[in-house]
């Protein structure tokens, strides 16, 4: 089910009925009362499903491993945790139902968790992802790519998805923070020190994990269309932080008439963390508007540290007034480069 700007939901359960029109932003408040993922079936790898009260494990005992959920949401008072065999181990969940992620609980790993839902994802202002890496998209991994190490996912059957943010997403330092869909909103938390957070707008895209440290991501297929809520198809008016790491907001257009594909006014922060400078990246393609009026902080500013860099390219750049960029460092300051 695509998620427009606005919607009629009916909802009827045992104690409850909801009707009325709402838009994607206030859909945790209806979807999240009695949310737990159902009918998770394992295809691929060796796993376990159990579910007792309010938290659902998930017990891993293979290095990979894929579940297919008919739908797979976490409501507010309840928790969704993976016990994975170890920090390198990645659990691919897919939802093969109609019903949006909704995640205003607790989704909790000592691994990778990838959740792949073509119907959109959100997650509200009281969710938390606390995981090794998170990967969330709206795009497609065939089983055999995944179990191969091929991670080229491909384009979903349902155009407008969404992927937003509200609530908190923090991996562990090193690991990664992965936003993928047609229009990736973050007004939340996101962290990812001495890793990586990358918010990505595309048709499709891949990925490499095989990297000494941060992994590399290429979108592979522009979008066509303009997002239905009116912002960019990259917007972030919280908080992502990758100090030590790096800050990836990606978008790629193929067309001009697209217009913003990345739009930030909130706080990006790849500060030098453990003598280990920070990069902030916003790449509109050659067909891209860029507009910066928050915070882009890529400096170094502790003793002995250098500045990091901050590129900013696009067909179309903009830096309001309100726009702060610092790349200074107390041994010297770092690059800032403004350029198609």
């Amino acid at each position: 089910m695509v998620i427009p700007k606005l919607l009629i939901i009916h909802l009827v359960s045992k104690n409850f009925f909801y009707l009325g029109i709402i838009s994607f932003g206030l859909v945790q408040s209806v979807l999240g009362f009695a949310q737990a993922p159902s009918n998770g079936q394992v295809s691929a790898g060796s796993a376990s499903i159990s579910q007792q009260a309010n938290q659902t494990t998930i017990n891993q005992t293979s290095p990979k491993a894929i579940i297919d959920w008919r739908s797979f949401s976490i409501g507010a008072d309840k928790r969704v945790v993976f016990v994975q065999p170890n920090s390198s181990a990645i659990t691919l969940n897919r939802v093969t139902g109609k019903e949006a992620s909704v995640i205003n609980g607790s989704l909790l790993a000592n691994g990778h968790v990838w959740l792949l839902n073509s119907n959109g994802i959100l997650i509200g202002k009281t969710g938390q992802v606390s995981v090794g890496s998170f990967l969330g998209s709206t795009q497609s991994l065939a089983n055999e790519k995944f179990l191969a190490g091929d991670y080229r996912f491909s384009p979903n059957l349902n155009s407008g998805s969404l992927i937003s943010n509200q609530g908190k997403i923090i991996v562990k330092d090193g690991g990664y923070a992965i936003l993928s869909g047609e229009a990736v909103r973050n007004d939340g938390y996101i962290q990812a020190n001495l890793g990586q957070v990358v918010l990505a707008g595309s048709k499709a895209f891949a990925i490499d994990l095989s990297g000494d440290r941060l992994i590399s991501f290429a979108v592979t297929e522009p979008l066509e269309m303009i997002p239905t809520d009116g912002r960019a198809i990259v917007d972030n008016t919280g908080t992502l932080r990758a100090d030590g790491g790096q800050v990836l907001l990606t978008a790629r257009s193929a067309s001009q008439l697209i217009g913003q594909v990345i739009n930030t006014s909130g706080l990006i922060s790849a500060a030098s963390a453990s003598l280990v400078n920070g990069s902030i990246v916003l790449d509109g393609g050659t067909n891209g508007s860029v507009t910066v009026s928050g915070s882009l902080d890529a400096s170094g500013k502790n003793a002995q540290e250098k500045g990091g860099a901050i590129d900013v390219m696009g067909q179309h750049l903009s830096l309001t007034s309100s726009a702060a960029l610092d790349v200074s460092g107390d041994l010297g300051g770092g690059i800032i480069q403004i350029g198609g």
